[in-house]
């Protein structure tokens, strides 16, 4: 990667450690320490993992045809020397089923008292992605994807394991999303998150507004995911109590925004008055009313 597109790399992550909920903020971000030419019309596989949980990436990489955007978290120091790859990638790579060939790999070093933040890192992975249209993968997917999903997309694609057809909401936990990779729609970070699957329901959650209910959606029946059993994390009652009062308040705060969304249209430029999607504005009546309060229109 040329010196001068690596500085602007650094630069971006540090203005988005700023503005991050994650906290501490990260110690250290790497990017790029693998990063090979690929096709920019394909679709890049964005995942995130933990360094000691990486043995899924074997199967992944021998099976995915397509490019792979790579975020490793770490809680371990920096160390005065560093190789260019970490002992736990450095093993990977020796075994013969590994396929290195197509993989854009990221490091992000955090402080040991750093929480998970799932959305963030994929947003990361995302953001680094080599090619314009990107698959977000939420779990660990310890079960091989199909060969490729080249799909040029403008607007997001759910991706279900369902045999036919498009999922009502709630959609199926952990479902990955087709997505331009600069689709203003990126993935909020959620508080006191005990799992990937809580914290990507919210993003879903998200889509589901986004698209005002009509989320195309793509079946691939064979594909399974799950979640790793390290990502989940206990919480106390009083804080299962909390997240879920946030939770609330984060839907009440989505639907007031895709609201304005929709009087911003109404406006248009210099103040002309657009016809509004009367359609629009009894979903969404229909789907926020659990969340708020008030007449919407």
């Amino acid at each position: 990667m040329p010196q001068s597109s690596y500085l602007d790399a650094v630069s971006v992550a540090a203005r988005l450690a700023k503005v991050s909920a994650i906290r501490p903020p990260p110690r250290h971000f790497e990017p790029f320490l693998l990063h090979p030419a690929v096709d920019p019309e394909s679709t890049t596989a964005c995942l995130w993992a933990p360094e000691n949980d990486l043995d899924w990436l074997v199967p992944w990489t021998a099976h995915w045809q397509g490019p792979i955007s790579l975020l490793i978290v770490t809680r371990k120091p920096l160390g005065p020397r560093r190789s260019p790859l970490p002992r736990s990638v450095a093993r990977i790579m020796q075994l013969p089923a590994f396929n290195a060939s197509l993989l854009s790999l990221h490091m992000l070093y955090l402080d040991p008292s750093t929480s998970d933040a799932p959305n963030a890192f994929l947003n990361l992975a995302r953001l680094f992605s080599p090619t314009l249209s990107v698959l977000l993968v939420p779990a660990l997917a310890p079960i091989p994807p199909p060969a490729t999903l080249h799909t040029h997309i403008k607007t997001p694609v759910l991706v279900t394991n369902a045999s036919h057809g498009r999922p009502p909401y709630p959609f199926p936990s952990l479902s990955p999303v087709l997505i331009a990779r600069n689709h203003p729609l990126w993935c909020t970070e959620r508080f006191l998150s005990p799992s990937r699957a809580a914290d990507w329901d919210e993003c879903l959650w998200q889509l589901h507004l986004e698209t005002f209910g009509h989320i195309a959606a793509l079946a691939v029946p064979r594909w399974q995911w799950a979640e790793a059993r390290s990502s989940a994390q206990a919480l106390s009652p009083v804080m299962v109590a909390i997240r879920r009062r946030l939770g609330a308040r984060y839907r009440s705060e989505t639907c007031v925004l895709a609201l304005k969304r929709l009087e911003a249209f109404a406006i248009g430029e210099r103040g002309r008055t657009r016809r509004v999607d009367a359609e629009k504005v009894r979903w969404l009546e229909r789907t926020c009313k659990e969340w708020t309060s008030g007449v919407f229109w």
